[in-house]
This record gives C-alpha cells, structure tokens and sequence, in this order.
C-alpha cells in the first residue's frame, strides 16, 4: 500500500522506503528522528536548510 497523509504507522509495521541513493543517508538520518523524537521529529523543519 502507498500511505497517504492520514496514514498512520503503529509499532510492529514492517516499512519499505525507496529512494535514490544520493538521498539514502538523509532518508534513513530523517526516519532515525522520527523513531527516537516522535510525531514529525522536526520533519518539516530541517536545521540544515536554514539560510
């Protein structure tokens, strides 16, 4: 299944992300956030592209 914005992941979901690999590392360092730091874990506010 493709989640959608009201998609909900719950302990125990086995997850399958694909992406480019020249994004991999950012991909897995923003899901390691979400994990340990919770709902959104800063998703839409990346330090990294602040001016």
């Amino acid at each position: 299944m493709v989640p959608e914005l009201r998609t909900v992941l719950r302990h125990g979901d086995d997850l399958l992300v694909v992406t480019p690999r020249k994004v991999r590392e950012a991909t897995e360092e923003r899901l390691r956030r979400v994990s340990s730091g919770g709902r959104l874990a800063q998703w839409l506010d990346d330090p990294k592209k602040r001016d």
